[in-house]
C-alpha cells in the first residue's frame, strides 16, 4: 500500500456504519426522522416525491448489494445469498427499526442489537463441513 493511503474498511463496517446511520438513535436523527416521516406521507400523495424515491432508493440498494458482493468475494457472506435482494431486505429493516423506534415500540439501544444480530446471520459464510450423520 501507498504511503499515505488508507486501508477502506470491510464491507460490513460500512454497512454497518451506513445503516446505523439510518437509524433514530438519539434527540438530533429523531427528529430528522420525523421530519422524514411527514416527507413520506406526503411522498404517498404526490407523483414527484415518489419519483425521487424510486431513483434514490435503488442507488442505495444498488450500493449495498456492491458491498455484500465484495463481502461474498471476501468469503464473508454465502455465495448462495443474492446480494440484490439482501441489499433491499437491509433497506427495510432500517426502515422498519426506524419506524418502530419512532413509535417508542422499542429502545434505539434494541434497534442497534437487532440489526447487529441480523449483520451476524447474514455475514456467516455457508457451512463448508460435511453434514453430520
Amino acid at each position: 500500500m501507498a504511503a499515505g493511503m488508507l486501508e477502506q474498511p470491510p464491507p460490513r463496517a460500512i454497512l454497518r456504519a451506513c445503516l446505523g446511520g439510518m437509524l433514530p438513535l438519539d434527540d438530533k436523527s429523531r427528529i430528522g426522522h420525523r421530519v422524514s416521516a411527514a416527507y413520506f406521507a406526503r411522498a404517498v400523495h404526490d407523483e414527484e416525491l415518489r419519483t425521487e424515491a424510486r431513483e434514490g432508493i435503488p442507488k442505495l440498494a444498488a450500493f449495498f448489494a456492491n458491498l455484500l458482493r465484495q463481502a461474498q468475494d471476501r468469503g464473508e457472506i454465502a455465495a448462495d445469498r443474492d446480494p440484490d435482494t439482501e441489499a433491499m431486505l437491509l433497506i427495510s429493516l432500517a426502515d422498519g427499526l426506524t419506524a418502530y423506534t419512532l413509535l417508542d415500540v422499542q429502545t434505539p439501544e434494541r434497534a442497534e442489537e437487532l440489526l447487529d444480530q441480523h449483520l451476524g446471520r447474514l455475514f456467516t459464510p455457508a457451512d463448508d463441513s460435511p453434514e453430520r450423520p
